[in-house]
């Protein structure tokens, strides 16, 4: 064997590389880094989002009234309850237009739950 006194250990490869290899490696690494910190963050928060829709969706299987369905001011941070809020608050802004089909309700309460639900998806998209 012809061994020249380098080594093929990461190590030995990077103490001989030259200096914009070096640069390049540690530029790398600085982005694998940042890569894994935020995929970690993501799936932090998507497990958030979704603990938090079952348990809205519990609550929502026991309410009896709205307010026991919409629940406290300070949940606001949850996505699923940011769509269910945006749909009761449309659905109570127009109770009592006698104009309005079934129909017609149906599609502007589903318009503003999709509204909220694009806001709260582009959220979690940050």
């Amino acid at each position: 064997m012809n061994e020249t006194g380098s080594s093929l250990s990461v190590v030995g490869l990077f103490e001989n590389a030259d200096i914009v290899v070096k640069f390049v490696l540690l530029l790398l690494l600085a982005g694998s880094i940042w890569s894994w910190t935020v995929i970690v963050e993501k799936l932090f928060r998507l497990r958030a989002a979704r603990r938090s829709t079952s348990t809205l969706t519990a609550r929502a299987a026991e309410a009896r009234t709205v307010e026991e369905l919409v629940g406290e001011r300070h949940e606001s941070d949850q996505p699923a309850r940011a769509v269910l809020v945006a749909g009761v608050e449309e659905c109570i802004a127009f109770a009592d237009d006698s104009a309005e089909s079934m129909a017609e309700r149906r599609e502007r309460i589903d318009r503003a739950m999709r509204l909220a639900l694009g806001a709260q998806l582009r959220q979690l998209e940050l």
